[in-house]
């Protein structure tokens, strides 16, 4: 009700909404409108792996030739003003017609026997 009560009329031209567009009033039909756009910029941290080489003395003692540890995530942080889901995953008709992208985490060992 508010973006009725506060549009643009001639009798109102200094409200907060643009004119609700009719088929029968001519003069702007087609016309383009900014009125819908929306900030999609954001930050993302979309991949990080951090891995760490055992040292040759640990992995000896323990029978291996070598030895990694490693963690690491997809998606871990979004920056955004955005009011969807996702920036990088919306699309033009609607806000809730995407999924999100998922955050992971994996965490991994790798040994040389």
């Amino acid at each position: 009700m508010d973006l009725v009560r506060n549009r643009w009329t001639e009798d109102n031209p200094t409200n907060k909404y643009p004119a609700i567009y009719e088929s029968t009033y001519g003069p702007v039909n087609g016309t383009p409108s900014t009125f819908g756009l929306q900030d999609a910029s954001y930050l993302r941290l979309k991949n990080l792996r951090i891995g760490y080489t055992l040292p040759l003395e640990v992995v000896q003692r323990i029978g291996f030739k070598g030895a990694h540890v490693y963690v690491s995530g997809d998606n871990l942080l979004t920056f955004t003003d955005y009011p969807g889901a996702d920036p990088e995953r919306s699309d033009l008709t609607s806000n809730f017609s995407v999924y999100p992208q998922l955050t992971s985490y994996a965490f991994g060992v790798r040994v040389k026997l």
